[in-house]
């Protein structure tokens, strides 16, 4: 809305900041631990904007930000952090740096022009696209750590199955793409993507009730 002019900079750094104080002050009705945390936190994600202007890792720092979750769930349940939501949430971070870094291949001309720091923009597409691959595996290793942790049993396991095959469509479907030299990758990207998380929810309930 603020590149369209729909809602002024003035008003959005309003309604930023009212938003930042209110996430803070819900979160000392939570806990004492949670509140003070989210101080951190709040700063942590709100520097994502500033990322691609210093690191090509951007990517993975949105993925960081998201895989904080799990961890700040516990926080906010007032248990120490365990070890097996470390591991969810690093399967998050790499899964959401995975996509990241394929849906900004169709910003990749941008990116040059600007100078702002993306993986694509570096490397180019394809080899782009490996790392996103290297990325997802990763992510799988951490679920299927996680599940081992936590002594999942099968339905989980078909679940990260259903992820894998998942994750192989999206990178087959963008390899294609690209090779054919569209830009546009925004619908094959999100809609493939957007099952991942809801897999994992749905068989992770299998698991636990049957």
């Amino acid at each position: 809305m603020i590149p369209s002019g729909l809602l002024p900079e003035k008003d959005s750094l309003f309604i930023t900041g009212m938003m930042g104080i209110l996430f803070v002050i819900t979160a000392f009705f939570l806990n004492k631990e949670a509140g003070i945390l989210s101080l951190p936190l709040l700063f942590i994600l709100g520097f994502y904007s500033y990322m691609k202007r210093l690191s090509v890792f951007t990517h993975f720092y949105l993925g960081m930000c998201l895989g904080f979750v799990p961890l700040a769930i516990e926080v906010a349940l007032h248990q120490p952090i365990s070890f097996d939501f470390i591991l969810l949430g690093l399967g998050i971070m790499f899964w959401v740096g995975g996509f990241d870094i394929l849906y900004s291949m169709q910003d990749m001309m941008f990116d040059q022009k600007k100078r702002l720091k993306s993986i694509p923009a570096l490397l180019g597409n394809e080899k782009s696209l490996w790392i996103s691959i290297f990325s997802f595996a990763l992510s799988l290793i951490c679920f299927i750590g996680f599940g081992f942790y936590l002594r999942l049993a099968l339905f989980y396991y078909l679940g990260l199955l259903v992820i894998l095959a998942i994750f192989i469509s999206l990178s087959l479907s963008v390899y294609r793409l690209i090779k054919k030299g569209e830009q546009n990758l925004e619908a094959v990207v999100f809609s493939l993507n957007s099952w991942v998380g809801v897999v994992f929810l749905v068989f992770l309930c299998l698991d636990k009730f049957f």
